[in-house]
């Protein structure tokens, strides 16, 4: 069977979602891609590890030439677009004026860049001189939205009306909330419903490689009742806080709050030794913790979504405590007291964790609703 022919467009400005994007592409078989364009060497620091840096290269298209004639030849079957700003269409959108005077700026950093990668920044500065209207005639485009904010950041406004799905993980329940940051009421039309049509929410998501290392850490037995560390990003995580260190102030379970910071690996033993994790939002509701305290056999305590979070609707009620904090402490009481309760809650978070939200999952959840996208859109706004 022919696999699907894919192009991984993907901006800097999120390279550590975009590696997460890239490693479901290799994990999901059904597709062949490719990506553009080139990171320059600088970027290197938006990711953590230099695998991240490895995958981002890829099946790397190496030139504009080989881009736009790829384009022209409709040699992709769909185009995934990570770019949390539009930022890849800047230097298009510039007038020419605007494209002189930026690459005079950039060429007068030659002393400090070196010619060599100089060349490099300026190609990929200039790697999309394409519309987002040109680029969605050229080929099918879908969004991947991976921003911690539920709305959308300027310069996508123009993306989502030229492309065919948009999958975010932060969707708000009121979907004109969506166009938050631009005054949304001008936008509350039927134009925009049908805009609205096109929105997809997907997890945050683990990738399958992690959630099998962090399963092998899991402990036979946990010593600690409740575990939480954080930084204060949310007034959700300062009131969690407060209400733990009062908690464990009573002596009633053994609470684990760490000082110090620690490592992950430290981290990690941390959480495999608890019997419930307390994870809640941070810049987004969403949280990496979420899905590493299942694999490493804790049950996380989460606060309501506070947004549309895909598949999160599928997990046991249990796991939620209210956003005002009035069943807080009971919820920690029945998780304690009820073992087989706890249990079965892990085990269920498990089993939508590895069929959803591993990102082998993800890439094959995107990939198939577009390519049945007009079936899908005509379903309506919510999955």
């Amino acid at each position: 069977m022919n696999r699907l022919r894919v192009l991984f467009l993907r901006a800097d400005s999120n390279a550590e979602g975009s590696a997460r994007i890239v490693n479901g592409l290799l994990a999901y078989h059904a597709v062949e891609f490719e990506q553009y364009p080139a990171l320059p060497a600088h970027y290197r620091y938006k990711v953590k590890t230099e695998t991240e840096w490895q995958d981002l290269h890829r099946h790397l298209i190496p030139t504009r030439q080989d881009f736009l004639k790829k384009l022209q030849q409709a040699h992709f079957d769909l185009i995934l677009l990570a770019d949390k700003g539009g930022s890849l269409f800047e230097y298009e959108r510039r007038s020419t004026l605007g494209k002189i005077w930026g690459i005079l700026k950039l060429w007068a950093n030659v002393p400090n860049y070196g010619i060599a990668e100089t060349i490099r920044r300026y190609a990929y500065l200039s790697a999309i001189d394409i519309t987002p209207q040109a680029l969605c005639r050229l080929a099918p485009v879908v969004v991947v939205d991976l921003n911690d904010i539920p709305y959308l950041k300027p310069g996508m406004v123009e993306v989502l009306q030229e492309c065919k799905l948009y999958f975010k993980r932060e969707v708000p329940y009121n979907r004109f909330g969506i166009y938050h940051s631009f005054r949304s009421a001008k936008y509350r039309t039927q134009e925009t419903l049908a805009l609205l049509k096109k929105i997809r929410h997907i997890p945050l998501g683990i990738l399958d490689s992690t959630f099998d290392e962090l399963s092998q850490m899991r402990t036979p037995s946990q010593d600690i009742d409740v575990f939480w560390v954080g930084q204060m990003s949310s007034t959700i995580r300062v009131k969690v806080s407060q209400y733990l260190r009062e908690l464990a102030s009573q002596n009633r379970w053994k609470i684990v709050i760490p000082q110090e910071r620690l490592s992950f690996e430290e981290y990690c033993r941390m959480v495999a030794r608890s019997k419930i994790t307390v994870s809640v939002e941070g810049d987004g509701w969403d949280c990496f913790r979420h899905y590493e305290a299942v694999a490493l056999g804790s049950l996380p305590l989460i606060n309501t979504p506070t947004v549309d979070a895909a598949w999160w609707h599928k997990m046991p009620k249990d796991i939620y405590f209210d956003n005002d904090f009035s069943n807080f402490t009971d919820r920690i009481q029945q998780l304690l007291d009820d073992e087989a309760l706890r249990k079965a809650c892990l085990q269920k978070m498990e089993t939508v964790i590895k069929h959803h939200m591993v990102w082998s999952k993800i890439i094959q959840y995107i990939v198939n609703t577009s390519v049945h996208q007009s079936s899908q859109i005509n379903e309506g706004i919510a999955l």
